[in-house]
């Protein structure tokens, strides 16, 4: 049956956005984050959680995905109360 509609989709001239790379606010909503240690990959396509669609250049649905976002610690309630005391400084 996907297939079958992704099909007709095509053929009615809408295509999916699967990006991998950078993520653009224009094309893709982040719905999660991943810790990134590296630290290279931050603000980079981690996943796909649901493909995006575009008809004509017309973006008909974003492009839902998983984020890197840097890495900042071991995320216990004491380091996070600690980082806020930091931040509110």
């Amino acid at each position: 049956m996907r297939r079958g509609v992704v099909a007709a989709l095509t053929a009615s001239g809408v295509t999916p956005v699967e990006d991998t790379g950078p993520v653009d606010p224009a094309r893709h909503h982040v719905v999660a984050t991943r810790d990134d240690p590296s630290g290279l990959l931050s603000d980079r396509i981690a996943e796909t959680v649901r493909p995006g669609y575009l008809w004509r250049d017309v973006l008909l649905r974003p492009q839902e995905v998983v984020s890197y976002v840097p890495y900042v610690g071991p995320r216990t309630p004491r380091a996070e109360a600690e980082r806020g005391r930091r931040n509110a400084r």
